[in-house]
């Protein structure tokens, strides 16, 4: 394949999917105290070379709720490394669009298991217990507040943990704030709205949870909308997502399909000696 030089349009695409996935593994921590924060991550629980495929189609429209382009993107993350605090994620996507395809370099993040970054210290503060009622029934849960400060960007987290009920947060509270950007603050709640649903990934009968997230900003809202599930590295299985402006018109719509994964479960011991125990794979396209 003959290499282009890449449009902006998908950089800022491949760049945009970076943030996701890193943004897919923000806190997932059990509140009990035989949880730890890396056993309850997405990402963090599996082993060094569990990965997982994903195929994301995306359209952009105009005012008239037109589609003016469309893109799809095949994206590829791989654990490269593991341990209490931390995990490395190595990322490769391919851009289609208009007819051809685009590899972006491949990315390496690394964070911490409350979204923090490599050096970045996060405050934990423990609010007292606090019920969460999915589908008529009320769950008592832990409510923890996590805070990010990086330079003059805030991120405070408030998570309402349930030990014993995966996928564990069953609703989180996120509020961004950039003093020297304030264009790009936004609020953020995401929240379960099923449990222990039935759900055939490839071949396999899983149990799934529905996953219902809003965020908005004065640029506009972002509703989504996830199949996620705790036996599949970075938990989600199919997730839809609506983008609309400050009028309230759609700008953007997407859907982020998983193809084919791999798990390796990782022993918590002292030892971290991961074995393989699940590997699943989809029908090629």
């Amino acid at each position: 394949m003959t290499r282009r030089r890449k449009p902006r349009l998908q950089l800022a695409l491949a760049a945009w999917l970076i943030a996701l996935i890193a943004a897919v593994a923000m806190p997932s921590r059990a509140g009990a105290e035989d949880l730890s924060a890396r056993a309850m991550d997405v990402w963090g629980r599996f082993g060094v070379g569990s990965w997982k495929q994903t195929r994301i189609v995306s359209e952009a429209l105009d005012d008239a709720g037109k589609v003016t382009s469309t893109s799809s993107t095949d994206v590829r993350t791989t654990i490269t490394k593991v341990d209490r605090t931390h995990v490395t994620l190595k990322i490769n996507v391919t851009v289609e669009a208009g007819g051809k395809r685009y590899d972006a370099e491949p990315q390496v993040v690394q964070h911490g298991y409350y979204g923090e970054g490599p050096n970045q210290v996060v405050r934990l503060r423990d609010l007292g217990k606090s019920d969460v009622t999915v589908d008529g029934i009320a769950y008592p849960c832990l409510l923890r507040e996590a805070g990010i400060d990086v330079g003059r960007q805030k991120t405070v987290l408030k998570l309402f943990e349930s030990a014993g009920q995966a996928p564990y947060v069953l609703r989180r509270e996120t509020t961004f704030a950039d003093a020297g950007n304030p264009a790009a603050d936004y609020q953020e709640t995401s929240e379960i709205t099923l449990l222990d649903m039935p759900y055939k990934i490839h071949s396999d009968m899983k149990t799934v949870a529905l996953e219902h997230t809003v965020q908005k900003s004065d640029k506009g809202t972002t509703v989504t909308a996830d199949i996620t599930c705790v036996e599949v590295p970075g938990a989600i299985v199919i997730r839809s997502q609506k983008e609309l402006d400050s009028r309230g018109h759609i700008t953007r719509r997407s859907t982020v399909e998983l193809t084919d994964y791999s798990a390796v479960e990782e022993d918590q011991s002292d030892n971290f000696r991961p074995r393989l125990f699940h590997r699943r794979r989809a029908a090629r396209q």
